[in-house]
């Protein structure tokens, strides 16, 4: 294996580090943050009105499977939030893809995307 005679061009620059923020500097910005950006202002969220119905999704998604093995899936999936978001990829792909029919999102989400 041929060596490089210096290793300069393996470095990258960088920018100075930002200025470090004491605790209390740290806590005026969140509370700046926060004044600017209210709790309130975020529950005012509504699933667009053409959005699938996540339940059916699942529902869907056991579709092929031995019906015997769903609910040991669903039990997986509610240990842990990881767990779920792993055997829920049909509702990932469903997000991202919600103008194709649900059986090709199901495909999709079985490819592990």
């Amino acid at each position: 294996m041929n060596k490089p005679e210096s290793a300069r061009h393996m470095t990258r620059s960088v920018d100075a580090p930002a200025a470090y923020l004491s605790a209390d500097e740290r806590a005026a910005n969140g509370r700046a943050l926060r004044d600017a950006t209210p709790r309130s202002s975020q529950s005012g969220w509504r699933p667009p009105e053409d959005r699938q119905d996540p339940v059916a999704l699942l529902v869907a998604s056991n579709a092929g499977r031995m019906l015997d093995l769903v609910p040991i899936r669903f039990g997986r999936m509610a240990s842990s939030p990881f767990a779920f978001y792993r055997g829920a990829a049909m509702l990932m792909a469903a997000t991202w893809l919600p103008r194709r029919p649900v059986t090709f999102a199901s495909r999709l989400a079985a490819t592990r995307i």
